[in-house]
């Protein structure tokens, strides 16, 4: 055969130019000279179709790259029918979904935003228009599910997709009365961590107020389709453009963003809805705030933000502050050493999908951030280690969280001020983080007209209606002391005031969008009916 007489270089230098894997596992079978210029130990072949199609990952060998590439392209192609997550082949499709996920922007130094998509993004998206992952089962919150967790977590990720029908094929809002029913229910009974201080995060909880959103946004003839229709590219909800790391400090977000809130205007149905059972399909009539397009944010985390006091009455009602444990928690996991590369499974002749270790490269110099799960979250230690000097006796700010202020725009001008600190990674992921914070308005540029009220309808710039009659003193919110020459200077102590609001949601992974509540801390009841659920998204142009 004429390759026999070609070099091994040159006979890896027409393979380059095969378009197809079978078109290049045909060449191999060609002569001894083609099969060692596939299967060579360097795998230049299979390296350089990895960088064509994935983002290319350090630390990883020859083998190590041509292994992942195989089985990624066998499941990946093949893909499963989701249903629950539960079945083998749909596991082992949620795990390829991870790594692909943590992996992304792999060839970027941490913190870099890229300026061309991530080939593992486009990967991702491909395959979620051919499997219908994102078709999503909606439980109402009071019944227990078989969904696994693991895709939930995966689905909760990648709503950017969801936002954006033009993305992927549309699929129809399913679900919205349960949905409904889970953003209006009472924190105390479905809160959005989990009560045992491990920080999960409640994923249904947050899938239902995406699915929420997804249907006042791009449903047809809902309150928000003509305005959301009409944003720019950028002025959308997009994917992350940065690696997902965990350690390394705390990350500052973005400074542009736009967003939205709904409420129930009239305080029965909020009763109503609570009583609702399972099967009930009733809708109720949402309010949305759209005054003069979506809501904007602006955040500041410059340096002055971080010196600024925070002040105790917003600690005591958003609880924004890590707790010890969760400090703790933080700093192990960021001190954690490079575990080495993954071990990848063996395929087809030369071994079963859970077979032998591969050879391994030398290990990553300790601290170096990696993307062979240098972010898994480790098990807590059995035993209670003695204190250190460095060890931390509270949280540290730049370390452990980030304060920042805050202004915008919600029918009138407002501030607000906040706490941003990490959580630890979700099945495997990281980069997730708790944003609180505090809103309040500007006592000078009060609205001429409020919309009509009495003791069971009210609207979220104004005070609740267990309040309104409580309080006849001039109305001075929180932070009305604010200097507007230096952003930063508010009182010691401010009131907490019926022109308050009080924000806790999640950040996903990237620090594109964040899903949450929102209440009024001058609910005198404690029933919690003045709140509902809130979504921003970045808009930040891209570099």
């Amino acid at each position: 055969m004429a390759f026999n007489s070609l070099s091994l270089e040159l006979n890896e230098q027409i393979v380059a130019f095969i378009d197809t894997d079978r078109e290049v596992c045909n060449f191999r079978l060609i002569c001894k000279a083609t099969k060692w210029a596939v299967d060579t130990y360097r795998c230049i072949v299979w390296r350089g179709r990895y960088a064509q199609r994935y983002d290319l990952p350090e630390k990883l060998s020859g083998l190590e790259i041509s292994m992942q590439y195989k089985l990624r392209s066998k499941l990946l192609r093949k893909s499963a029918k989701f249903l629950m997550g539960q079945e083998p082949r749909e596991i082992r499709c949620l795990e390829i979904l991870r790594d692909l996920v943590v992996e992304s922007y792999a060839n970027l130094p941490v913190g870099r935003k890229a300026k061309h998509p991530s080939n593992n993004l486009n990967v991702i998206q491909r395959f979620v228009q051919r499997s219908g992952m994102l078709r999503r089962k909606f439980a109402c919150l009071k019944e227990k599910s078989n969904i696994n967790p693991f895709l939930q977590t995966l689905q909760l990720v990648l709503t950017h997709l969801q936002l954006n029908p033009s993305l992927v094929k549309a699929r129809p809002v399913l679900g919205f009365a349960n949905s409904q029913f889970a953003v209006y229910s009472r924190p105390d009974d479905f809160p959005m961590f989990s009560p045992n201080g491990t920080w999960q995060i409640s994923t249904k909880l947050l899938l239902h107020i995406a699915n929420f959103f997804k249907f006042h946004l791009t449903e047809k003839g809902e309150t928000l389709y003509e305005l959301f229709s009409q944003l720019k590219a950028h002025e959308k909800p997009k994917a992350w453009n940065s690696r997902l790391v965990q350690g390394g400090g705390v990350k500052k977000l973005g400074k542009h963003w736009k967003g939205t809130y709904a409420y129930l205007h009239d305080l029965n149905d909020m009763d109503a809805i609570r009583r609702c059972k399972p099967d009930d399909t009733d809708f109720f009539t949402d309010s949305i705030d759209h005054h003069d397009g979506f809501q904007t944010l602006e955040l500041d985390f410059e340096p002055a933000a971080n010196r600024a006091r925070w002040p105790d009455n917003f600690e005591s009602h958003l609880k924004a502050m890590p707790t010890r444990i969760l400090c703790k928690r933080l700093d192990k996991l960021n001190k954690t050493k490079d575990p080495g590369p993954i071990q990848l499974p063996r395929l087809g002749r030369w071994g079963n999908l859970h077979g032998e270790q591969l050879s391994q490269e030398p290990l990553s110099p300790p601290g170096t951030p990696g993307v062979t799960r240098a972010d898994i979250e480790l098990p807590l230690p059995s035993t209670r280690e003695p204190s250190s000097p460095t060890s931390p006796t509270g949280p540290k700010r730049g370390v452990h969280y980030h304060q920042f202020s805050g202004s915008g725009n919600d029918a009138e001008p407002f501030h607000c001020r906040g706490i941003l600190h990490p959580l630890p990674p979700q099945e495997e992921i990281p980069g997730w983080y708790r944003i609180s914070f505090m809103k309040y308005f500007d006592p000078l540029a009060q609205p001429d007209t409020m919309p009509p009220q009495c003791d069971f309808t009210w609207a979220p710039f104004q005070s609740p209606p267990s309040e309104r009659r409580a309080s006849s003193k001039l109305y001075k919110p929180a932070g009305a002391d604010y200097n507007l020459s230096d952003m930063y200077q508010v009182d010691d102590e401010p009131e907490i005031t019926p022109g308050c609001w009080a924000y806790e949601g999640v950040v996903l992974p990237g620090g594109m969008i964040m899903l949450g509540r929102w209440w009024s801390p001058m609910d005198g009841f404690g029933r919690m009916r003045c709140m509902g659920p809130f979504i921003f998204w970045n808009v930040d142009k891209d570099d």
